[in-house]
């Protein structure tokens, strides 16, 4: 009697938490209880129900089939566990069942046998073998229930137009089971008027409910409110209970406003609604009628459910909606300590950590823990990949190659597995992968075009994007999200008058419903088009859509307006910078800053402007520095664009145009010119010093119009051909800066670097002029002393007079890391006592470990991670290689200089610049590893030279790049200096 009535207690409570929606304590209560009974029907069917409702589709599977074993004659078993080895995407199981299962070879089940064995091959990618299947299947049997049975499995496969096409060459084809099919394949295909006639034709009829619902869905799909408001309307005048109808004109009457008319509605007719909606619905209207009311709402429909898991996420998702955020993540962390695997909870708390922009490894770690409990959900695929890629760009990129197998339909993952390959400058790749998309999706036409235009779009395809977008426009001319996405695609692209066109059917179609993003877009094109008519002289009272590509002619109708402010009430410096991260330019804006707060006056003051200073991106790593300087420092990102142009009309009314042509920059110019327009109407600087590609086009625009007497345009490198850095309009606006009428002058940190510029933008040479960089060698050397050479060493196993070669980069394709492992390999063969240290991190770092270890070397190559201070890690190297295949002015090398010590560098774009070849370091020409190790090692083995070049080496730096010697050539930049010519050469665009 013990056992039975602990059992009867075990399915009680598990049937109390399937009612309270705690599917998983549900499934865990039922399989307890089988575990006592084993034989009982009526528990397995409610294990398997929950594990349905839990989304555990191995335990779903399990009961089914356990149901299916107890009643091999019985259908409904056989459906749900091959639903659920579907869900499982476990083909061959699934295949294997069909052929097996009795009860599929009735004559009554032989079609729906065909439809499973259809869809298993085409989701296994055999869709020769299915198009063979299906042509057998029809010619032997021309019965209507076989091309349905048939059409449905190509529709649930993701192949809308082959499914019409069967259902259409039926002899049935006009019945209603053949019409709905063929309105669902429309639908799927976002070919809306099609399926609107077809769903017409169903309104009366057994498929009537079906069909007035898809109509309220596909308006709904497609932002028409009112349409999707009508035919739910119609579906309660049939069925005044439906409980998707009920709540969604509830839903529409809060929207509108109407919280009385939807408190009474849903106490009318709510009843048909399951209880958390319902619940949730209540208190959204209560809550607009009286603030805080909604929480007592759901305080009274919790105490009366406590175990109502359903319920209990509502309200999250209610103290989330009223901005209640920390009440909401409170409630979410309970409910996840009694259910840890709660899909819909989990996602929940990712939201909100969303919200609050917390770290982006806390959302990583949330969005992976919703993940593992949804493995093949591509909005939470996508949600992880868009989070690695902040961290890893290398690493995301891989993991949507990995997330297409698991969501292989789903066009986002494509889209961006694409993108941020093509942001890992893996331009061939990247292509490839786009390729492999368009085989996968778009070879049988099922994708909407709309949705292949954009990942062409992200392999930086423009052009082939432009015609595809065209020919899906062309083909669905009222689909809101296709036009949506051919005006993202046009401006991208630069073909704003495209856009308008586009913009314009938008209006037509839904002028009461455009999006923040479209109206957007509307007032940057009509605002591009003025620029560009009152540069050319014509004023007219509504622009007309321009043809050319943007934002070039922006720039030009710019540069053409703009007239500089040489008057001498002008004063002071404005320096303008992306962040102040860890990283060599921002370092030399620290530098700068603090050289001018020393030694100025305070007639020409020094502001110092940034676009973010996020300390959970790391982007306020010198602030601290420059904050003890006292220069005044301005953040961007803190003071919203849209703001600030709002509060500088409000000002100066009389910048109305200038601030309107500033919005007409695309998104990522716009967010930096408009606030720092501001800041130069409020401070009027005499100079603006701008550093780096982007940030030099966005500053500058504003700066033209300003009318700033003097621009400095600080480059770094060479021209922006990396993917992370080319943006297809910087060209076009370093060219329209040239022809500003104030002081335009541009320098780079090598000689390399500015020759490169020169012949990228068409300059004459000596147009770019050379800024070295300045380092406080003091400083740096302080921080080396903070270990010794031998509390580095030590650790790692290498001896105090051990050779060491050392490494310091990041493991990215263009620093060649490969390269290095493979000459210090090279060279470990030729010295056995030498050993090699590489500091840093990044995605090829582990199969080079790897590499290493499979050569027995992992004891004498030593990776050692970021390290900072660096310093002290150098100082414990004899000499540091650097292997890139392409470099500005490398920082590394100065400063191994700096620590007495030789460099060897592949003689790459500015980095022989940083060494006297020879004489401080050597500057190799490509070639093989063995050779490269023998130039090494032949170095390493002349104590003597070594010694030499060391000592050389930094008095070298010393007088080539210290701060005084900065200094000294930013005074003649910004014409502080009698001589108003720039620094070492160039001279005024």
């Amino acid at each position: 009697m013990a056992q039975d009535f602990s059992g009867a207690g075990t399915l009680s409570r598990a049937l109390s938490c399937l009612q309270g929606g705690n599917y998983p304590a549900a499934l865990h209560g039922f399989e307890s209880f089988l575990s006592i009974e084993n034989e009982n029907t009526a528990a397995r069917h409610a294990a398997a129900r929950a594990a349905e409702a839990a989304q555990d589709w191995q335990s779903a599977a399990r009961h089914w089939l356990a149901l299916h074993t107890g009643d091999p004659t019985a259908i409904a078993p056989v459906r749900r566990y091959l639903a659920a080895l579907f869900r499982l995407q476990d083909w061959k199981e699934a295949s294997a069942f069909c052929s097996a299962a009795e009860v599929l070879r009735r004559p009554s089940h032989r079609a729906e046998r065909k439809r499973y064995l259809c869809r298993i091959l085409l989701e296994q990618g055999d869709k020769s073998a299915a198009q063979t299947m299906t042509r057998e299947a029809l010619e032997t049997s021309d019965a209507p229930g076989n091309s349905l049975a048939l059409a449905e499995a190509w529709l649930a496969a993701g192949h809308p137009a082959m499914a019409h096409d069967i259902a259409e060459s039926s002899p049935a084809s006009d019945t209603p089971a053949h019409l709905w099919l063929k309105a669902r394949a429309a639908s799927t295909r976002h070919d809306w008027t099609a399926a609107e006639a077809l769903l017409n034709r169903l309104a009366t009829g057994p498929y009537a409910t079906r069909a007035r619902l898809a109509l309220a869905r596909n308006a709904t799909a497609q932002q028409d409110t009112v349409a999707a408001q009508r035919h739910y309307a119609l579906l309660r005048q049939k069925e005044p209970s439906h409980p998707e109808a009920v709540a969604q004109l509830a839903r529409a009457a809060i929207t509108r406003g109407d919280a009385a008319q939807a408190i009474a509605f849903l106490e009318d007719h709510g009843a048909t609604i399951e209880t958390a909606l319902r619940i949730f619905l209540s208190a959204r209207a209560q809550h607009a009628q009286c603030p805080g009311q909604g929480r007592e709402v759901f305080s009274r429909a919790i105490a009366a459910q406590p175990d109502n898991t359903d319920l209990r996420i509502a309200y999250v998702r209610h103290l989330r909606e009223i901005g209640a955020d920390r009440d909401a993540e409170d409630k979410v962390n309970d409910l996840l300590s009694t259910a840890p695997m709660n899909v819909a909870a989990l996602r929940l708390r990712l939201h909100l950590l969303k919200d609050r922009d917390a770290p982006p490894e806390h959302q990583l770690a949330a969005a992976r823990a919703a993940l593992s409990q949804a493995p093949r959900d591509a909005g939470l695929l996508n949600t992880v990949g868009g989070l690695m890629a902040k961290q890893d760009r290398e690493a995301a990129a891989g993991f949507y190659r990995d997330a297409v197998e698991l969501a292989p339909r789903a066009a986002v993952l494509w889209r961006n597995g694409v993108y941020h390959t093509w942001m890992c400058n893996r331009v061939e790749g990247a292509r490839g992968f786009a390729d492999l998309a368009l085989e996968r999706l778009g070879a049988s036409g099922e994708t909407p075009l709309a949705d292949i235009a954009w990942i062409e779009q992200a392999a930086g395809r423009l052009n082939r994007a432009l015609r595809l977008i065209t020919r899906a426009v062309r083909a669905q001319q009222t689909d809101i999200a296709t036009l949506i996405r051919a005006v993202e695609i046009c401006m991208d692209a630069g073909s704003y008058a495209r856009a308008w066109a586009h913009l314009a059917t938008l209006e037509r179609l839904q002028p009461e419903r455009r999006s923040p993003e479209m109206a957007m877009a509307t007032a940057r094109c009509m605002a591009a088009f003025r620029a560009v008519e009152r540069a050319s002289g014509k004023i007219g009272r509504v622009p007309s859509p321009i043809p050319g590509r943007f934002p070039d002619r922006l720039f030009d109708a710019i540069a053409a307006r703009a007239k500089a402010n040489r008057s001498e009430e002008l004063r002071g410096i404005m320096v303008l910078t992306s962040n102040l991260g860890a990283g060599g330019a921002e370092r030399q804006v620290t530098y700068s800053t603090q050289g001018l707060a020393a030694r100025n006056s305070d007639s020409e003051p020094v502001t110092l402007v940034v676009n973010s200073l996020n300390p959970i991106q790391g982007n306020d790593f010198f602030l601290e520095e420059i904050r003890a300087t006292g220069v005044e420092i301005t953040e961007l990102a803190a003071r919203p664009e849209m703001a600030a142009a709002r509060d500088l009309l409000a000002e100066a009314p009389e910048h109305a145009e200038a601030i309107r042509t500033l919005c007409a920059l695309p998104p990522k110019l716009a967010r930096v010119a408009l606030p720092f327009f501001a800041q130069l109407i409020q401070h009027k600087p005499r100079v603006v010093h701008l550093w780096q590609d982007s940030i030099i086009v966005a500053g500058g625009m504003a700066a033209m119009l300003a009318g700033v007497e003097r621009i400095v345009l600080c480059t770094r490198s060479t021209r922006p051909s990396e993917i992370r850095r080319y943006r297809r309009f910087l060209r076009a606006g370093y060219r329209a800066l040239s022809h500003y009428a104030g002081d335009v002058l541009i320098v780079n940190n090598s000689a390399n670097g500015a020759r490169d510029y020169e012949d990228w933008l068409g300059l004459p040479k000596g147009k770019v002029g050379v800024f070295y960089n300045g380092y406080d060698f003091t400083a740096m050397r302080a921080r080396a002393a903070e270990k010794s050479a031998g509390e580095i060493r030590r650790p790692l196993g290498i001896p105090e007079d051990a050779p060491v070669i050392g490494g310091v980069m990041r493991f990215s394709s263009v620093k060649r890391p490969d390269l290095w492992v493979n000459v210090v390999m090279a060279a470990a063969r030729m010295r056995p006592d030498l050993h090699g240290i590489i500091v840093g991190d990044g995605p090829m770092r582990v199969d080079l470990e790897a590499q290493v270890e499979r050569a027995g070397l992992s004891n004498r190559i030593h990776f050692v991670g970021r390290q900072s201070p660096v310093e002290p890690w150098m100082k414990a190297m004899d000499l540091l290689f650097l292997s890139s295949v392409t470099e500005g002015l490398p920082n590394v090398l100065i400063e191994m200089q700096a620590m007495g010590r030789p460099v060897v560098t592949m003689d790459v774009g500015g980095a022989a610049e940083t060494l006297r070849p020879g004489i401080t370091g050597l500057a190799l020409h490509e070639a093989t590893p063995g050779l490269l190790a023998r130039e090494i090692t032949d170095l390493l083995a002349d104590p003597c030279r070594m010694k030499k070049m060391g000592s050389a080496a930094r008095q070298h730096v010393e007088a080539s790049f210290g701060l005084s010697r900065m200094m000294s050539e930013l005074d003649l930049l910004y014409g502080i200096a009698a001589n108003t010519q720039p620094c070492t050469q160039g001279t005024a665009l």
